[in-house]
């Protein structure tokens, strides 16, 4: 734990509530519970743990079967709350008879007291009171003494959607309250962690939870420093001369030893106060008996701040600090005379955006003063005058919305709201980091910038066009596919909307790039890409054409584009970096670094593609390059990898391995052994070099640890013996592109019915690492039998029917089945080159099953049950059969030759061509007439009429037994697409039905089931 936190001597034992001294301030609770099951309450809870904020302890305090909702404590914590169905309850833990009943809570709806308070989180999920409360009777509560609303000062998310607020954990505390955010049903998948003072009308976001975090884990990195205590696990950082007070909390009044690692004269005193005046890391520590309490400090140079200026378009100009700075005092003028409008300091404290009330003349000035930094002795800019100047990339600005170059750089977006800039916040999942360039690196996770492209989406609105710039670097040309792809590039509403591209999505398909548009109804190829090299890509897009640039050459000219969908994807206001598409069994993400990110609301013309892709290349070969080492070494000695309770609040360290010189491959070493900083965790997880065994030989390139400063604030674990003279060394091996190689087998289609007689084409894929297919020798298998589920074999979410009798048939070597006796075969296919790789499928042989479709439920058309994904364009005549239709009645049909309603299996016909009593007649018996219902469009034409759809109405047809079809089905329709959505369906919830969808430039039949195309 060395620097990172407290160490406690003494051994905590395991405790229970009974009689047990509950410190106040300085615990936050958490329960481990079952794995929940989808909407199936009740949910088990396992055990009721303590973590000391102070010491990171542990403890255990009791454990319970009682089927409650979640957990929550009161200020004694012997108390916790539940959800019982409809019916919410406070219980005591240790013994768990009911104590306080809410019958008046709805499901959703849970009470959960927080020190001397109660958080109440109605049926929304999205509304959350806190309230002052005391227990008058074991069955009441008191009358409310203050309420208050968290949502009237937390700023909303602004994506159209409620967030659910779950508070998870329970704070021993009068003012903070802790709560997970999130937007899945009982927020198993939580968007993040946030702390909120709900006093001071605080909020802090602590941890963006990746994927695979268990709910036990949730708290790995609660603690932060500045909350209720100086002393604590985070480093103290600040400008010579520096001066720390640390104390106890836990153990206020003590008399303790103090040593503060300067080589002063150690003292004893209740608190340590105590001023640095050299630059420095030191580390404070403080004995009492047995227990030793330390804390780590850096003492920075003293240095002056200073600023440079730059314009974001003409009347908006973005100020830079070197460091953080107080404006509470500023004031800002400009030479020319120019009224400033508004300075604002963006969050980090280093930026500051100015807004002017003219645009800005040619050569003006831009005027500080009582702008200083934040040391303790603070120190005045250096630099108070400013020239006005426009940075090189990109060359224009005047649509400028969006725009992150590095970390280094301007991050800001527009905000129509205000009609200013705001600088960007990254939120980031997964393993992702910020290269020594000030590049996003990616490599499996994802990056978010919430609300980045709300600007965008309110501008290109009314210009209806937009432009997306960016430098893009692939690690490797085998990741993503068509059916698998990896996003590069996209606007997004949140992390967990994992299937929606939004607005346009820049994807990675092998070594093509891909955009899609219309929330990926539009798909177009782009360009070629090339790996481990900077691709500057420039993509515009306006009504009807759409132009590309690699490099600052054009590549790509299309007019194939439908019209863009501006309203429905206003949602997708964030950016988000990496990612992937939810394809069930398909999680592959991106891997490669993003710079450079432009975002326009016009189309750019080919010009400044290519002045920008300039600019852009100069300041990539224009960054430092820092010399390199290769040597092949063998691993002597290694660090042991800390735990994530000892590095709390981190979730990433590095560790400090010793190596034997074998041979210098480039560059120079004198000695004969050296010592290699690694990562040994990354996003919580022990890295594959952490694993390396004692005697690894490997070949490394390796940097100067002193070259790579960012790296020095982070965990660094060093148990090796202390050899001061010895320079610290930091792995910067790239590790070779792998080749696809397979990692499980699959057989396509996994199940699948044929008649007798009939041949089935089945094929076996590997599925690589990348989780892309690739086609496979096997060696195929027949045996008579199995069990196979129609509802897997029709796509259904739910099983409807099995068919266990042996039947037989045969199979070539390239996977053709024939089928040749009614009942069912099991294929088996087993990969040649490689042993253990079996996968197996079914094949049912005989008539279809009959499926009977629910008779509860109305046929919509333009609209599903959900009211989700409507259907935009024109419908001019619908047959609907309970009969397959031959090719030449279909080619007969489509020259509207044949059309008659003789037909003795054509169960309804819409021809549109008049409305009557406010509904479309069926033109086939009694009954099944549509009635419009919303917004739905009549238009008259001299040949007729048809029906215009513009997704906010549909059209209803009351249940009938005549559409109860089940044998055989087609559905004819004459349409005029304008975007995708459905076309018709016929489901409710769980029971069966049909689906007819239309997705970008394909109709998907979801054909008698129930699932979303």
């Amino acid at each position: 734990m060395d620097g990172t936190g407290f160490k406690e001597l003494t051994n905590t034992k395991n405790s229970t509530t009974s009689g047990m001294d509950w410190p106040i301030g300085d615990w936050v609770f958490y329960s481990e519970r079952g794995a929940p099951t989808y909407r199936k309450d009740p949910i088990t809870l396992k055990t009721l743990h303590r973590v000391n904020v102070i010491t990171g302890v542990d403890e255990i305090v009791g454990t319970t079967n009682y089927p409650v909702w979640q957990l929550s404590l009161s200020a004694n914590a012997t108390k916790d709350s539940g959800r019982f169905m409809v019916t919410s309850k406070l219980l005591d833990f240790a013994n768990p008879q009911p104590w306080i009943n809410s019958n008046s809570l709805n499901c959703g709806s849970v009470i959960s007291p927080c020190g001397r308070y109660v958080s109440e989180m109605r049926h929304t999920h999205a509304d959350l009171r806190i309230r002052s409360w005391q227990v008058k009777t074991p069955n009441s509560l008191s009358n409310i003494v203050q309420e208050f609303h968290v949502n009237s000062w937390k700023e909303a998310p602004n994506d159209g959607r409620d967030y659910f607020y779950r508070p998870r954990w329970a704070v021993n505390s009068s003012e903070w309250i802790v709560l997970t955010h999130g937007n899945d049903f009982g927020c198993s998948q939580d968007t993040n962690m946030v702390i909120y003072n709900w006093v001071k009308k605080q909020q802090i976001i602590v941890t963006m939870l990746p994927d695979s975090s268990p709910i036990s884990h949730e708290g790995d990195d609660f603690w932060v420093a500045g909350i209720g205590t100086d002393f604590s696990s985070a480093i103290l950082e600040g400008e010579a001369p520096f001066t720390v007070n640390l104390e106890s909390k836990r153990l206020k009044g003590k008399q303790w030893q103090w040593d503060f690692g300067d080589g002063s004269a150690k003292e004893t005193a209740k608190t340590g106060t105590h001023s640095y005046s050299k630059p420095g890391t030191y580390k404070a520590t403080a004995r009492l008996a047995d227990m030793e309490l330390y804390q780590t400090i850096q003492v920075l140079p003293l240095r002056v701040p200073r600023a440079v200026v730059s314009m974001m378009d003409s009347k908006h100009l973005l100020v830079q600090f070197d460091e953080k700075v107080s404006i509470k005092n500023a004031n800002a003028s400009m030479a020319s005379g120019n009224i400033v409008k508004k300075i604002k300091l963006g969050p980090l404290e280093k930026k500051m955006l100015v807004s002017l009330e003219k645009p800005v003349s040619k050569g003006d000035e831009l005027q500080l003063q009582g702008i200083v930094d934040q040391a303790q002795t603070p120190n005045k800019l250096a630099n108070p005058k400013l020239t006005i100047t426009q940075p090189a990339w990109p060359s224009k600005r005047d649509d400028l919305v969006f725009l992150w170059g590095t970390d280094k750089t301007e991050n800001i977006y527009y905000y129509p709201e205000t009609d200013t800039f705001r600088d960007n916040v990254i939120s980031t999942k997964g393993t992702t980091s910020i290269d020594r360039d000030g590049a996003i690196e990616v490599n499996n996770g994802v990056t978010c910038m919430p609300n980045a492209a709300f600007g965008l989406i309110r501008r290109s609105k009314k210009s209806k066009a937009f432009t997306v710039e960016a430098t893009i670097t692939p690690d490797n040309l085998y990741q993503g596919h068509q059916s698998n792809p990896t996003r590069i590039i996209a606007s997004r509403a949140d992390f967990y909307l994992a299937w929606d591209n939004g607005y346009f999505a820049l994807q990675q398909e092998g070594n093509k790039l891909v955009l899609y548009l219309n929330n990926a109804t539009q798909r177009f190829e782009l360009c070629t890409l090339k790996a481990r090299v900077p691709n500057h890509v420039v993509v515009s897009v306006r009504t009807g054409r759409m132009f590309a640039y690699l490099n600052g050459k054009k590549v790509a000219d299309i007019t194939d584009l439908q019209p863009l969908d501006w309203e429905k994807n206003g949602y997708c206001s964030g950016v988000h970096i990496g990612g992937y598409i939810m394809v069930p069994g398909k999680h592959t993400r991106w891997k490669g670094k993003v710079e450079g990110i432009a975002l326009f609301s016009e189309a750019v013309d080919e010009k400044q593609a290519k002045d920008d892709y300039a600019a852009y290349n100069k300041i990539i070969r224009s960054r430092k390059r820092i010399p390199k080492i290769k040597l092949q070494l063998e691993l002597l000695a290694k660090s042991a990898v800390p735990t994530l309770a000892e590095i709390k609040p981190y979730r990433a360290a590095l560790m400090v391995y010793e190596y034997k010189v074998v041979k210098i491959l480039k560059g120079a070493y004198p000695e004969k052994v050296i010592r290699i900083v690694h990562w040994g965790l990354r996003n919580a997880k022990s890295t594959k070099v952490s694993k390396l065994e004692i005697g690894t030989i490997a070949d490394m390139e390796l940097e100067t640890f002193d070259d790579n400063p960012k790296l020095h604030r982070l965990v660094l674990r060093d148990t090796l013996e202390e050899n001061d003279d010895m320079d610290l060394y930091y792995d910067v091996t790239v590790p070779p592109v792998e080749k696809p190689r397979p990692l499980r087998l699959v057989i396509m289609p996994k199940e699948v019915w044929v008649g007798a007689g009939q041949k089935v084409q089945l094929r076996a894929y590997g599925i690589n690492q990348f989780g892309n297919p690739m086609l496979m020798k096997v060696k195929w298998v027949l045996n008579p039998g199995g069990r196979l589920h129609g509802g897997m074999a029709y796509g259904a979410a739910y099983y409807f029917f099995e068919a266990k009798n042996p039947g037989k048939g045969s199979i070539d070597e390239t996977g053709l089945f024939t089928a040749t006796k009614a009942g069912t075969v099991s294929v088996s296919a087993t990969m040649i080159d490689k042993q253990g790789f079996i996968s197996r499928a079914v094949v049912g042989i005989g008539d279809y099953p009959a499926i009977n479709p629910s008779t509860k439920t109305p046929l919509r058309i333009g609209r599903n049950k959900q009211s989700k994904k409507a259907y935009h364009g024109d419908i001019d005549r619908i047959r609907l059969y309970k009969r397959v239709l031959s090719a030449e009645e279909i080619s007969r049909h489509s020259k509207g030759k044949g059309l008659t309603t003789k037909d003795p299996d054509l169960v309804a016909e819409w021809t549109f061509n008049r409305i009557k009593n406010g509904i479309y007649e069926n033109k086939v018996g009694e009954g099944l007439s549509a009635k419009p219902v919303g917004k739905v469009k009549y238009v008259k034409t001299s040949k007729g009429g048809y029906v215009k759809f513009n997704g906010k109405g549909h059209l209803e047809i009351a249940p009938d037994e005549r559409l109860k079809i089940s044998k055989a089905l087609t559905m004819e329709m004459w349409i005029r697409p304008k975007g995708d959505g459905y076309l018709m369906t016929k489901q409710h919830t769980r029971m069966l039905g049909f689906t007819l969808a239309l997705k970008g430039k394909t109709i998907t039949l979801d054909g008698l089931r129930h699932t979303k195309p």
